[in-house]
């Protein structure tokens, strides 16, 4: 497997796990998603956009209390600068 389906293969358990599932079954929907993709578009030319903004940033308003910046910062891998930018933004 490349490393780039080895690490979609880690965030899907990571997510999964997340959600409830037990990280056997996590791991075998993992390789069993994984899979499908891969018969379903071998050799096919993917654009996967970047993350949403402002979404991102409506969960960064939500998830920070006005202390907790360093455990913000580094869960969306931003700067002290960025996170206040976004704090300061209108809703």
């Amino acid at each position: 497997m490349s490393a780039y389906l080895d690490q979609l293969h880690q965030d899907v358990v990571m997510t999964a796990v997340a959600f409830g599932m037990k990280e056997p079954q996590a791991r075998e929907f993992a390789a069993t998603l994984i899979d499908r993709i891969q018969t379903k578009h071998a050799g096919d030319v993917v654009y996967i956009p970047g993350p949403n903004k402002h979404r991102r940033n409506e969960y960064i308003r939500r998830l920070f209390n006005g202390v907790n910046h360093d455990m913000v910062c580094r869960k969306f891998g931003i700067s002290k600068a960025t996170l206040y930018r976004v704090v300061g933004q209108k809703k």
